[in-house]
């Protein structure tokens, strides 16, 4: 998306870029910009480059991540300043003029969500490119028996919340060959606590719930490819998980919440026009897995029709138009 609107007239791109690790994706963003401001830890000094590089417009790709970014924004450094949806929440600053959302993921009620004030967008915020992945995998790559129903949950642990473990064991006790499978924790504390947690509320069926150890990007695909039902948890949902599966054919068993953090599954499913797996409450969201996990035949149809669909949310250039077309508008309107 960056390389679109660097291509476009008219336009600066600047990026301004937090101390931190630079990895491949962020070179090529970098390469792509019109220049790079490398911004130092210290907040003053960091406020004093932005204000002096004048910029018309300040988009935040995320608030709230890390304290940096969330202390800039306190400040007004740019004549319009807007925040997306890098992290799912509102950043209660009056600092802000606009949270750019996707229409798809947002409920009718979602302006009543957020301070700066919510901007409906057309598309998806994001230009994504698929992993390549071998379509032939099976679970038992991970140590687990490909004759039992697998139900993964490769999010991190911090999003199950506890209303989820009920939705978990419905599943468990509707499908006596299931086994949920989840992902350890880069911090092992985490892990230690969810286990016990699940231990406590599934009691009966914990015995058919399974960790595997925290994965690398490539094995991670591998996952997504080799599970037969990817479960999205209620209340903090997947986002680029979401895409990842679906780009790859794994059906994903969501439930549409009412914040934008829960809608990100429903909201690609509507953005492809596959909404077959969007639960309407707890009861439809086990019925659908279950039903699901338990027709081989069933996942296979299915999986061909997300894998073709999921082409709506790749290498797209109309995220990039419509942005490019509101920074325009933006400048161009008189406040």
């Amino acid at each position: 998306m960056i390389q679109r609107l660097a291509a476009r007239g008219g336009i600066e791109l600047v990026i301004l870029r937090a101390p931190g690790r630079i990895d491949d994706v962020s070179k090529r963003i970098d390469d792509a910009a019109d220049a790079v401001i490398r911004l130092p830890a210290d907040l003053a000094r960091a406020q004093e480059i932005i204000a002096g590089a004048e910029l018309d417009i300040l988009l935040y790709t995320d608030i709230g991540l890390e304290p940096l970014t969330y202390f800039l924004a306190f400040a007004r450094l740019a004549p319009i300043q807007w925040v997306t949806w890098g992290h799912p929440v509102t950043t209660g600053l009056d600092s802000l003029d606009g949270y750019l959302s996707a229409d798809a993921f947002e409920p009718s009620n979602g302006e009543a969500h957020y301070t700066e004030g919510l901007r409906r967008i057309r598309n998806i915020l994001m230009r994504y490119h698929p992993p390549t992945v071998d379509p032939d995998l099976s679970i038992s790559e991970f140590g687990l028996n490909p004759g039992r129903t697998s139900y993964v949950c490769p999010q991190n642990l911090f999003k199950l919340h506890p209303d989820f473990d009920a939705w978990l064991g419905g599943i468990l006790r509707a499908d006596p060959q299931g086994r949920v499978v989840l992902v350890e924790s880069a911090m092992a504390g985490w892990t230690e606590q969810l286990r016990a947690r699940l231990s406590r509320t599934l009691g009966d069926v914990m015995d058919r719930v399974s960790f595997i150890p925290f994965l690398p990007t490539q094995r991670y695909f591998r996952l997504l490819v080799a599970a037969d039902v990817i479960l999205d948890p209620i209340h903090f949902g997947g986002g680029f998980t979401t895409f990842h599966a679906l780009s790859l054919g794994t059906p994903v068993i969501t439930a549409s919440g009412d914040f934008q953090r829960s809608r990100f599954a429903s909201g690609a499913y509507r953005t492809i026009g596959v909404e077959d797996l969007v639960a309407e409450n707890r009861n439809d969201y086990v019925e659908r897995a279950v039903a699901l996990g338990q027709d081989p035949g069933a996942r296979i149809r299915l999986s061909g029709r997300i894998r073709q669909a999921a082409r709506a949310l790749q290498d797209r250039d109309e995220p990039a138009d419509e942005l490019y077309d509101l920074f325009l508008t933006a400048f161009e309107t008189p406040c």
